[in-house]
């Protein structure tokens, strides 16, 4: 982010409220519902998810401790226009494939988290992007934590 709330790059400061588009179900999961492989790995590298199997985006979800895998966690991403979410596996891991939408405005996005303890918003000064374990982003010391 620049000075001002303007996001590096253009466009406007993401929004400090997220409208989800249906109630929070407790047993939602993604297909697998194990979450498949590779929890904690950078998923959106060019040779796995950012071409090879394309995802709009990727990476883990984890328990407060910051340890163990959160598992059926709802993550919204929405940029005014598109409003994607998905739902963490057994081992923590979100994605949606690239088919699920043609591109986020990541500069506008908003990204939320739910589960039945509640609601947690991404900062509107912190960075997005579509690779949540990549580097810089939520990495083993700073990892992507329930609500």
């Amino acid at each position: 982010m620049s000075a001002g709330g303007t996001p590096a790059g253009g466009g406007t400061a993401p929004s400090t409220t997220f409208q989800w588009p249906a109630a929070y179900d407790s047993a939602g999961a993604p297909t697998p519902a194990d979450g498949h492989h590779n929890p904690g790995a950078g998923c959106m590298i060019t040779a796995c998810h950012a071409t090879t199997i394309p995802f709009v985006f990727g990476g883990t979800v984890y328990k407060a401790d910051g340890t163990s895998a959160a598992a059926n966690v709802q993550v919204g991403i929405s940029d005014g226009t598109v409003t994607l979410t998905t739902y963490s596996g057994a081992n923590g891991n979100i994605w949606l494939p690239s088919s699920a939408a043609a591109s986020v405005n990541w500069a506008n996005a908003v990204i939320a988290l739910r589960n039945k303890n509640g609601e947690r918003l991404k900062p509107a000064s912190v960075g997005r992007g579509s690779g949540c374990n990549g580097s810089g982003c939520h990495g083993s010391a700073m990892r992507v934590l329930e609500p």
